[in-house]
């Protein structure tokens, strides 16, 4: 599964990190292209992370600003995943889903 996490603007959001409700054990979470950036969320210019080996099924993803002085929701969304297939999403902030 591979996100991205744009601003208002539509530019790359960093220092977001990213959840998978409900979790996966067997999935892994990185951060940047195929995982360049080892830290635990978004970096400025490159606004993609995801997770891989996630099982089929309906996942809600969520985005969250890790930022602040506390963390807080941009945006959540639910995502499908089928077995042997890329799932790319877009998060924009806005088109709610955050608790």
């Amino acid at each position: 599964m591979y996100l991205q996490a744009l601003d208002c603007a539509g530019s790359p959001a960093p220092h977001v990190s990213f959840s998978l409700t409900p979790a996966d054990d067997d999935a892994t979470q990185y951060y940047g292209d195929v995982g360049q950036n080892p830290g635990p969320t978004t970096v400025v210019g490159n606004p993609a992370g995801g997770f891989v080996n996630v099982l089929p099924g309906i996942y809600r993803v969520t985005a969250t600003r890790q930022d602040m002085e506390e963390p807080q929701c941009v945006v959540g969304r639910e995502v499908i995943t089928r077995a042997n297939a890329e799932t790319n999403v877009v998060l924009l902030p806005g088109l709610g889903g955050c608790p």
